[in-house]
Protein backbone atom coordinates (compact mmCIF):
# COMPACT_ATOMS: atom_id res chain seq x y z
CA UNK A 1 0.00 0.00 0.00
CA UNK A 2 1.55 3.05 -0.90
CA UNK A 3 0.04 7.16 -0.55
CA UNK A 4 0.72 8.81 -4.09
CA UNK A 5 1.85 12.17 -2.02
CA UNK A 6 0.88 14.24 1.39
CA UNK A 7 0.56 18.05 1.43
CA UNK A 8 2.14 19.22 4.83
CA UNK A 9 0.13 22.45 5.73
CA UNK A 10 2.54 25.49 6.39
CA UNK A 11 3.59 28.48 5.06
CA UNK A 12 4.69 27.39 2.33
CA UNK A 13 2.82 24.25 1.88
CA UNK A 14 5.58 21.50 1.43
CA UNK A 15 4.83 17.89 -0.56
CA UNK A 16 6.14 14.67 0.22
CA UNK A 17 6.09 11.84 -2.45
CA UNK A 18 6.50 8.43 -3.32
CA UNK A 19 10.41 9.47 -3.09
CA UNK A 20 9.72 10.97 0.08
CA UNK A 21 8.84 7.18 1.56
CA UNK A 22 5.93 8.36 3.21
CA UNK A 23 4.55 6.16 6.38
CA UNK A 24 1.97 3.49 5.92
CA UNK A 25 0.78 0.66 7.75
CA UNK A 26 3.72 -0.99 9.33
CA UNK A 27 6.17 0.50 7.81
CA UNK A 28 9.09 0.50 10.87
CA UNK A 29 12.58 1.25 8.94
CA UNK A 30 15.00 4.24 9.86
CA UNK A 31 14.02 7.06 7.87
CA UNK A 32 10.26 6.27 8.44
CA UNK A 33 10.45 6.70 11.87
CA UNK A 34 12.39 10.49 11.02
CA UNK A 35 9.58 11.22 8.71
CA UNK A 36 7.00 10.31 11.20
CA UNK A 37 8.45 12.22 13.61
CA UNK A 38 9.09 15.26 11.84
CA UNK A 39 4.97 15.02 10.79
CA UNK A 40 3.69 15.00 14.22
CA UNK A 41 1.49 17.67 15.19
CA UNK A 42 1.35 18.93 11.85
CA UNK A 43 -1.90 18.46 9.74
CA UNK A 44 -1.80 17.06 6.60
CA UNK A 45 -3.90 16.23 3.68
CA UNK A 46 -3.43 12.62 1.84
CA UNK A 47 -3.70 12.48 -1.79
CA UNK A 48 -3.86 9.83 -4.44
CA UNK A 49 -3.17 10.51 -7.90
CA UNK A 50 -4.79 9.49 -10.71
CA UNK A 51 -5.49 10.47 -14.64
CA UNK A 52 -9.24 9.45 -14.18
CA UNK A 53 -11.31 10.06 -11.02
CA UNK A 54 -12.79 6.56 -10.26
CA UNK A 55 -13.86 4.19 -8.03
CA UNK A 56 -10.70 2.83 -7.41
CA UNK A 57 -8.87 5.91 -6.55
CA UNK A 58 -11.85 6.42 -4.08
CA UNK A 59 -11.23 3.43 -2.44
CA UNK A 60 -7.48 3.82 -1.91
CA UNK A 61 -8.10 7.09 -0.72
CA UNK A 62 -9.87 5.67 1.88
CA UNK A 63 -8.19 3.07 2.65
CA UNK A 64 -4.72 4.96 2.88
CA UNK A 65 -7.07 7.17 5.03
CA UNK A 66 -7.76 4.39 7.63
CA UNK A 67 -4.31 3.25 8.05
CA UNK A 68 -2.69 6.89 8.17
CA UNK A 69 -4.46 7.55 10.73
CA UNK A 70 -4.39 3.81 12.82
CA UNK A 71 -0.86 4.23 11.98
CA UNK A 72 -0.31 7.94 12.69
CA UNK A 73 -2.18 9.05 15.86
CA UNK A 74 0.26 11.94 16.55
CA UNK A 75 -0.23 13.20 13.01
CA UNK A 76 -3.55 14.74 12.62
CA UNK A 77 -5.10 14.66 8.73
CA UNK A 78 -6.94 17.45 7.76
CA UNK A 79 -8.09 16.10 4.78
CA UNK A 80 -8.30 13.97 2.08
CA UNK A 81 -8.13 14.20 -1.46
CA UNK A 82 -7.82 12.54 -5.59
CA UNK A 83 -5.75 14.39 -8.14
CA UNK A 84 -7.17 13.97 -11.38
CA UNK A 85 -7.12 14.97 -14.90
CA UNK A 86 -10.42 13.67 -15.65
CA UNK A 87 -13.61 13.49 -13.28
CA UNK A 88 -17.12 11.75 -13.60
CA UNK A 89 -20.13 13.29 -11.93
CA UNK A 90 -21.08 9.56 -10.62
CA UNK A 91 -18.23 9.35 -9.10
CA UNK A 92 -17.43 12.88 -7.60
CA UNK A 93 -20.54 13.02 -6.12
CA UNK A 94 -19.47 10.10 -3.54
CA UNK A 95 -16.22 11.65 -3.22
CA UNK A 96 -18.69 14.55 -1.57
CA UNK A 97 -20.10 11.98 0.66
CA UNK A 98 -17.17 10.89 1.88
CA UNK A 99 -15.36 14.62 2.11
CA UNK A 100 -12.85 13.58 -0.77
CA UNK A 101 -11.71 16.81 -2.27
CA UNK A 102 -11.28 16.14 -6.07
CA UNK A 103 -8.51 18.33 -7.66
CA UNK A 104 -8.80 18.43 -11.31
CA UNK A 105 -5.64 19.75 -13.59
Amino acid sequence: MRIDAICVEGDPPRFLTLEDRIPTARDSNVWTRVLRSTLQGRSVWILEVKRELNAEALGQILIYEYWFKKDNPDIHVKGKGIICERRTRLIEEVCRKYSVKVFVV
